[in-house]
C-alpha cells in the first residue's frame, strides 16, 4: 500500500528535520522543501497528501504558496504553521482556504492529529469524486427533473461536509459526541415545537456547527483547564460573531441556518446574551433551539470546575432554576416547553451518545 505524501515546507532546516523523522515514524512519506518554488515544483503529478507549510518564509510566503495551492488543486489541505499566535493570523489563513493552521512550538501528537484529518480530507474528496461520477452515470437515465435534484443535493452535501470538516472540532476540547448530541436534540426539540420538515432536516446539519468560530479561538483560552478571566472571556465570546463570517454568503439554507445559529446561540431571552443583546422573537428560532440544547448538554458534562450533572438535576436546574440559571430569564416560553416533553428524548440522546 502506497504512504501518503506529505510535502513539508519550511525554510528552517531545525524544523524540517525533525518534523520529517516524526512523518516517517509515524508511516507517511515526508517531501521536504526548504522554500515553496521548490514545494510547487513537487506538486504536479505529485499525488501529494497534505501540505504542512511555515507562513513566515522569504521569497514566496506561506501564505502566497496557500494561494498558489489551491490555483493548481484546491483539493489538496494545507495546514499552515507560525511561531506568532494571533487570532488574525488563524482568520486570514482560514478565509484563504488554510485546512488547519498550528502555532509553533507544538506538540508532536497535536501535529500528528491534524495531518490525519487533513488526510482523511483528501480521501474523502477522492472518494466522493468517485462517487459523484457513479451517481451521474445513472441519473443520465432517469429524468431531467430527478437529474437537477440530484445535483442540487451533491452540491449541498458537498459544501456542507467541507465547511464541517473545517470546524474547530480539532481545537475544540468539545468532543465529537458533543457535536453528534446536538445535532440530535435540536431535531427532537424542532420536532416537538411543529417545525416544519425542511426545517427540521436543515437543523440536523446546521446546529452541529454551532461553535465553528472556536477554530480562530487561542488555544491558551480555549484549552485553559479552569474558569476565564474576564479579558479572556470577551476573547472566548468572539466565537459567535467569527462562526457567523465564516459561514456568510451560502446560497444553502442550511449553511444560512447555521450562520444564524453560530452568531444566536448565545442569546437570552431577556437580552442579557451575546454577541447582540437580542430578546425574545427578535433572536432566530432556531438560536432559541440550539442555546437550550447548549445548556442542557453542558449541565450534563464534566467541566474543570465543576461534576456532572445527572438527567433529573439537569431537567430540575433548567425549568426550576439554580446554579445561576433564571429560566424566564435564559429561554423562550416555547422552547422551554417543547424540551419539557422532549425531556425523555434527551435523557436517552445523552446516554446513547456518551463521550468516549
Amino acid at each position: 500500500m502506497m504512504k501518503d505524501r506529505i510535502l513539508v515546507v519550511d525554510d528552517d532546516e531545525a524544523t524540517r528535520k525533525p518534523v520529517s523523522i516524526l512523518l516517517e515514524k509515524k508511516g507517511y512519506e515526508a517531501i521536504v522543501c526548504a522554500g515553496a518554488d521548490e514545494a510547487l515544483s513537487k506538486l504536479p503529478g505529485g499525488l501529494i497528501s497534505a501540505i504542512l507549510a511555515d507562513i513566515d518564509m522569504p521569497g514566496i510566503s506561506g501564505m502566497d504558496l496557500l494561494d498558489r495551492v489551491n490555483a493548481l488543486d484546491p483539493d489538496i489541505p494545507v495546514i499552515l504553521m507560525t511561531g506568532a499566535s494571533k487570532i488574525e493570523h488563524a482568520m486570514d489563513a482560514f478565509g484563504k482556504g488554510a485546512f488547519n493552521f498550528i502555532t509553533k512550538p507544538f506538540k508532536s501528537e497535536n501535529l500528528i492529529k491534524a495531518l490525519e484529518k487533513a488526510v482523511r480530507h483528501r480521501r474523502l474528496i477522492e472518494d466522493g469524486k468517485n462517487y459523484r461520477s457513479m451517481i451521474e452515470d445513472t441519473a443520465r437515465s432517469r429524468t431531467r427533473e430527478l437529474n437537477a435534484a440530484l445535483l442540487e443535493n451533491r452540491s449541498l452535501t458537498g459544501e456542507i461536509t467541507r465547511r464541517l470538516i473545517t470546524i474547530a472540532e480539532f481545537k475544540d476540547p468539545e468532543s465529537g459526541a458533543h457535536i453528534a448530541r446536538m445535532g440530535l436534540y435540536a431535531v427532537e426539540l424542532a420536532r416537538v415545537l411543529g417545525m416544519p420538515a425542511s426545517f427540521v432536516r436543515e437543523m440536523e446539519f446546521a446546529a452541529p456547527m454551532h461553535d465553528i468560530g472556536k477554530v480562530a479561538i487561542p488555544e491558551s483560552v480555549l484549552l485553559k483547564p479552569g474558569r476565564l478571566t474576564p479579558e479572556e472571556h470577551d476573547v472566548m465570546k468572539s466565537h459567535t460573531l467569527i462562526g457567523g463570517r465564516l459561514l456568510a454568503g451560502s446560497k444553502h439554507a442550511g449553511i444560512r441556518m447555521a450562520g444564524a445559529i453560530a452568531v444566536s446561540h448565545h442569546e437570552r431571552a431577556d437580552g442579557s446574551g451575546y454577541p447582540a443583546g437580542l430578546k425574545g422573537g427578535d433572536i432566530p428560532i432556531e438560536g432559541r433551539i440550539v442555546f437550550l440544547c447548549d445548556c442542557y448538554d453542558a449541565i450534563r458534562s464534566a467541566r474543570p470546575y465543576k461534576p456532572p450533572f445527572s438527567h433529573g438535576d439537569a431537567v430540575r436546574t433548567m425549568t426550576d432554576g439554580s446554579a445561576g440559571m433564571v429560566p424566564e430569564r435564559h429561554f423562550d416560553r416555547a422552547v422551554l416547553d417543547a424540551f419539557m416533553k422532549a425531556a425523555p428524548a434527551f435523557e436517552a440522546i445523552f446516554e446513547e451518545n456518551r463521550d468516549g
